[in-house]
């Protein structure tokens, strides 16, 4: 970055890299990349390492990434719900029952996933178990389709039969 545009990276380039890494599963190399920051980690790097952990089932790694996020945010919920969504995964339902007995003792709760898309200039937003849209049951029933139809694909192999199944491969 530095040589061919100038740029001087800086904290927020880190963040990118380590999402991008942990999506991709390179979840070791996103941890070496952390602990290599010429930068003290904070809640910017350590939500995502945490994120990917979960997506590739990381466990021991997201432990770590999580007592991390608790020390740094300890009213933020999301740390919580995806630790103890981790927990339960993993079959450590104790360690399940203690992040939501935590959940409930400091009386927090998890922001509602949100999306947005634009649709012949209007802006429609969805939130998580939100069924305020007009057309809610019509999105809800073609989401039930499509959910069917990437499980039987994967379950016979058979993604030609979905288009751009190569999206979601």
């Amino acid at each position: 970055m530095r040589e061919i545009y100038g740029c001087q990276h800086n904290q927020e380039h880190y963040v990118c890299m380590v999402d991008l890494l942990g999506r991709a599963g390179r979840i070791d190399v996103a941890r070496e990349l952390i602990d290599e920051m010429p930068f003290k980690p904070d809640t910017r790097v350590w939500g995502p390492l945490l994120s990917a952990c979960k997506l590739h089932s990381e466990t021991k790694l997201a432990e770590s990434a999580a007592e991390k996020l608790l020390t740094m945010e300890p009213e933020n919920a999301r740390n919580y719900v995806l630790l103890s969504n981790m927990s339960a995964a993993a079959g450590n339902l104790d360690k399940f029952a203690k992040m939501r007995r935590l959940l409930k003792e400091k009386g927090l709760k998890k922001v509602p996933g949100c999306s947005w898309i634009q649709l012949n200039g209007h802006v429609h937003e969805f939130l998580i178990a939100d069924k305020p849209h007009p057309k809610a049951n019509e999105i809800y029933a073609l989401l039930g389709i499509l959910e069917f139809s990437i499980k039987e694909a994967r379950e016979y192999n058979c993604w030609e039969s979905i288009p751009n199944a190569h999206f979601i491969h």
